[in-house]
């Protein structure tokens, strides 16, 4: 994996971390869904913002390979969720497959919101040219009595559930049936492997270093399986290349907007097409000025802007008319 995936260019200041191309790289033409760690969303987002056509973890975040599984079966065949499917604590209803973004004091809205997500993230997944996969912990919960593996906890009592560790070996047993029956659902699709490069310091520190290290070993074991995946080496960056805690936040664990921009920017060069990285740069400065909230003190001038700005998005959806910048649109007509 380590020898196709990137190389290390040490040139005595540090240790450069630097991503082979993408065979077969992003583009706004198809579309890419992303399941995984928080480190997925931040990767997600600046996709979406920048018009590739995004759909970010629809049962919002996870972090274990066997949950991920789960989830991709469920795409594949996406059998709607039931009320005896959510559980009640303190006035609130919750999914165990699912993020806290799901829950609620209504079980009907949690339902309606959680299976519109899933309908539309099956639509998306069957004519997606690429899914993100990005794995956090080898360190599950499941919940007792035999009920296989959780997504989400939502802070209910510990001695419900049972933490399961699980080796590469079992990452592939629960991995390998749900990529097969994704790649029957969507033949064409192709995988990019991330581990987060959170530090999961709850473990231990040796508990996380093992964790990460059955991550990374399984997807290796992966990427023999399927020789057109590609791995985007997002840990080594920070392990390796930003070996410094101001890449981080005040926690010492999540990395900071620093550290998020400099992989990004690794991201962007090694995994976005040409064309695409141009579109970019047309793209970039009209979502900016779309988010730029004026003044009454500067609504006279800001008039004139805002149409030079329409005028940008038509020709914009002239020049890539798969683009879809209607938001943008809409904020700066009048």
């Amino acid at each position: 994996m380590q020898a196709k995936s990137y190389y290390t260019n040490p040139d005595g200041f540090r240790t450069v971390v630097v991503p082979a191309r993408l065979k077969h790289p992003l583009t706004h033409r198809q579309g890419i869904m992303l399941i995984g760690s928080c480190f997925t969303e931040h990767i997600g987002g600046r996709l979406d913002a920048l018009k590739f056509p995004a759909n970010i973890n629809p049962f919002g975040i996870v972090y274990h390979p066997a949950a991920i599984a789960v989830q991709i079966e469920r795409l594949v065949n996406p059998k709607p969720f039931l009320k005896q499917d959510l559980a009640e604590r303190d006035g609130l209803w919750h999914s165990f497959s699912h993020h806290g973004r799901f829950s609620g004091p209504d079980p009907d809205e949690v339902l309606q919101k959680i299976n519109s997500d899933l309908l539309s993230g099956s639509e998306f997944l069957k004519r997606a040219g690429h899914l993100m996969i990005t794995l956090g912990s080898a360190r599950a919960y499941h919940l007792k009595p035999g009920k296989g593996v959780v997504a989400n906890c939502h802070k209910f009592p510990e001695p419900g559930f049972e933490q399961v560790f699980y080796q590469p070996e079992d990452i592939l047993r629960v991995m390998v049936p749900a990529l097969e029956k994704l790649f029957q659902f969507n033949p064409s699709l192709r995988i990019i492997w991330t581990v987060s490069p959170v530090r999961y310091l709850k473990e231990g520190i040796p508990g996380s270093h093992l964790s990460k290290y059955c991550l990374l070993r399984a997807i290796e074991l992966l990427l023999e399986k399927n020789s057109d995946s590609y791995y985007f080496p997002a840990y080594e960056i920070f392990m390796d290349d930003l070996r410094d805690y101001r890449f981080y936040e005040a926690d010492m664990v999540h990395p900071s907007d620093q550290g998020i921009e400099y992989v990004w920017k690794q991201f962007r060069d090694s995994c976005i097409s040409v064309e695409s990285a141009m579109i970019m740069k047309k793209v970039g400065p009209v979502v900016r000025a779309a988010a730029h909230r004026v003044s009454d003190s500067e609504q006279s001038a800001y008039r004139k802007f805002a149409l030079a700005q329409v005028e940008k998005i038509r020709q914009l959806e002239k020049e890539y008319p798969f683009l879809d910048l209607t938001s943008e649109l809409k904020q700066f007509e009048y």
